[in-house]
């Protein structure tokens, strides 16, 4: 395999070029905990956009798509809380 960066040969089964160190993005995938970190934690998930869309874009778009399903959540969670506050304090 030949490395997109750099264009030197590197094994396959390598997910960092050793000449340049770049990550080679067809064989890197993201991690389970990274994704529930910007889902849970959508600012986080913001900085992990930034850092990463530089290197690798497939990457940088799925945490950004975890991190507008976090902001969603947290928004749907205020807002039900919210109105329950409400309708719990006209009742007492």
């Amino acid at each position: 395999m030949i490395c997109k960066y750099c264009e030197n040969e590197i094994s396959k089964n390598t997910n960092i070029c050793p000449h340049c160190r770049m990550i080679n993005s067809e064989y890197f995938k993201l991690s389970f905990g990274s994704k529930l970190i910007a889902l849970v934690f959508p600012i986080v998930g913001v900085c992990m956009f930034f850092i990463m869309n530089s290197k690798n874009k497939a990457n940088s778009r799925k945490i950004l798509s975890w991190t507008i399903y976090g902001f969603i959540s947290w928004i749907f969670l205020y807002i039900t809380t919210f109105f329950m506050g409400i309708i719990l304090a006209f009742q007492i």
